[in-house]
């Protein structure tokens, strides 16, 4: 309080007003902080839901006082709305490559043309054998003359990989893998509105959504994580970020420029421990 006193027949008079201060209320705002954290966490995890929130802190990969109740998230109404599902179709598989169509771990890669599909088929086979030391023995896929044409088929036969195709028309025949592309889609449309980022940026939302989804626990292999699964270890989450956050970037040019560049987050490079950036300048 400020004020000015002043002496009239021994009678002091502070003349003055005092400022207001708002007091929080200590439980209310501790109530704020912990929906504050499970809001990142949902965010950095690219939009997952409730229960695989709890079973990251159960394994201890997020700390316990980090994640509560999960609260509305428009971002996620936006990207996730759909129709009905149909019924899931089961294929029982007991170790790594028994059974190939997406249900243990995710590997995405950019084709320009379909053509491709073939070339990255036999790089992403050797590359999956010689990390698990097992052989793929079974693939399921549609009907697609990226995958159903002589070449394909002639590979397939000379390496003893049984195929199985979808009917005609039929993509919810390759349940697992329709419904994982579905869950993507739902999760890179929610990163996208959340950071406000033009729809050009889909497919490095579609790679650190994929990123992520290996690190997060898989309802088609019993909420385990799919990373740990394939590598026998607990990932680590430490160094996650919110898809489309500021970023700022050292930067060495010039002895009295800036040190430090404003830019934006764009997800985690393969086999770099560092992060993708988009430069603005």
């Amino acid at each position: 309080m400020k004020a000015a006193m002043q002496d009239n027949n021994a009678l002091y008079i502070l003349q003055g007003s005092a400022k207001t201060f708002e007091v929080h209320n200590a439980e209310t705002s501790q109530k704020n902080d912990q929906e504050d954290d499970t809001q990142l966490w949902h965010s950095r995890l690219g939009h997952v839901g409730q229960k695989r929130l709890d079973v990251l802190v159960k394994k201890g990969c997020i700390d316990k006082g980090k994640v509560y109740e999960l609260k509305f998230c428009e971002d996620c109404v936006i990207g996730k709305t759909h129709k009905a599902s149909f019924g899931s179709a089961q294929h029982a598989t007991k170790e790594k490559l028994d059974y190939i169509h997406s249900n243990l771990k995710v590997w995405l890669y950019f084709l320009k043309t379909k053509d491709e599909a073939f070339d990255k088929f036999v790089e992403w086979k050797k590359m999956v054998e010689i990390q698990s030391e097992r052989k793929v023995k079974k693939l399921r896929t549609d009907n697609g003359l990226k995958f159903c044409n002589i070449k394909f088929d002639q590979f397939c036969k000379s390496e003893g990989v049984v195929r199985h195709r979808t009917c005609t028309y039929t993509p919810q025949q390759n349940g697992v893998a329709e419904r994982l592309n579905r869950t993507l889609m739902n999760r890179v449309r929610s990163m996208l509105s959340e950071s406000g980022l033009e729809q050009k940026f889909w497919a490095e939302a579609a790679s650190t959504t994929v990123y992520l989804t290996n690190r997060t626990p898989s309802s088609e292999i019993d909420f385990d994580i799919p990373e740990e699964r394939w590598t026998s270890a607990v990932p680590s989450l430490e160094g996650l970020r919110r898809f489309g956050c500021v970023a700022y970037v050292h930067s060495t040019d010039g002895k009295l420029n800036s040190r430090a560049k404003k830019d934006i987050f764009t997800g985690y490079p393969e086999g770099v421990k560092g992060f993708r950036v988009w430069l603005l300048e």
